[in-house]
């Protein structure tokens, strides 16, 4: 492998082959069996080079266009792969791990805790002002009630023979 040849990584390969990471995995596994090499990461996850994926491509043509199984499917396309050459110089030497980039964090933990705290003394500021919303409409609601019973027991007081009387 050359320091510069780009690697993909599981989700690029599966994405580019039209088939889902586990189907990735499985082809993958039936190549190892047949003794075939891929480039491993530092957590040992495969990094696939253009050759692996010229080999997967090939698997695929056989399984799907060709309806052979993937066993079969995978002997021939290491057939095809060795014999175009692809395979006689990655199969003398197993490769060196490619480091995986580790990106810088957007944020610190501090600034995590701080954007966390502050969403949460909004949505407690938000709920305080709704329960003072409730609360002062309840309270509302209570005088009307009370003024309604001052007003009929004022009206109770009068004599029956007063009801026309203000």
């Amino acid at each position: 492998m050359s320091e510069n040849e780009r690697a993909y990584w599981n989700h690029e390969v599966a994405e580019q082959l039209d088939i889902g990471t586990s189907t990735l995995r499985k082809w993958c596994l039936e190549l190892e069996e047949n003794e075939y090499v891929f480039t491993k990461g530092e957590q040992e996850s495969r990094a696939f080079l253009k050759p692996d994926i010229d080999v997967l491509m090939h698997m695929k043509n056989e399984i799907r266009n060709k309806k052979k199984s993937l066993k079969e499917g995978a002997k021939i396309a290491l057939e095809k792969a060795r014999t175009g050459g692809v395979l006689v110089e990655r199969e003398q030497e197993q490769a060196p791990p490619v480091p995986i980039e580790q990106a810088q964090p957007m944020f610190t933990l501090e600034d995590m805790r701080k954007i966390v705290r502050e969403e949460l003394e909004e949505q407690v500021k938000a709920r305080e002002n709704e329960r003072d919303k409730a609360l002062m409409g309840v309270m509302r609601e209570l005088q009307d009630v009370k003024k309604m019973i001052a007003a009929s027991q004022e009206v109770s007081k009068k004599k029956w023979w007063e009801f026309w009387k203000a």
